[in-house]
């Protein structure tokens, strides 16, 4: 996890509630239970974390250590993470089908760019690319 320059940085608010409901505390309980264990995590930071704004790393590992999680679990950079991943990995296992049609092209010199480029030229000049193919070694 990368900490911004000013030591700050946002975490997952309805993770946060989800946290802290999870032990029965309301945000005064909560805050409350920070002090008597000496950590440094005011009302005022429960807030702001749960509303989504920005909270020192102190904070975070604070929050962190009382739910019993590691500080990236807690980030808000996690979540999009994960989404960003989910998404590039639906995005490789798809297999995309580009139709081309040809106008007015040399066939020979189009057949050879189709091939170039791993598609297939059909019959009247349309140029399929993203078909399945076995290749030498799956043959």
């Amino acid at each position: 996890m990368i900490i911004p320059q000013d030591g700050r940085l946002r975490l997952d608010r309805e993770r946060l509630k989800q946290h802290r409901k999870r032990l029965g505390l309301s945000q005064e309980a909560l805050a409350e239970y920070c002090f008597d264990r000496r950590l440094c995590v005011s009302i005022a930071s429960i807030k702001r974390a749960e509303s989504g704004k920005a909270v020192l790393y102190r904070t975070a590992r604070h929050l962190a250590e009382i739910y019993e999680v590691e500080v990236e679990e807690l980030s808000a950079e996690a979540e999009e993470a994960a989404v960003v991943a989910a998404d590039i990995e639906e995005m490789e296992s798809a297999r995309v089908l580009i139709q081309l049609h040809a106008v007015a092209a040399d066939p020979s010199a189009l057949a050879s760019w189709v091939q170039h480029f791993g598609g297939s030229l059909e019959e009247g000049g349309t140029a399929l690319f993203g078909l399945p193919r076995a290749y030498r070694s799956d043959a």
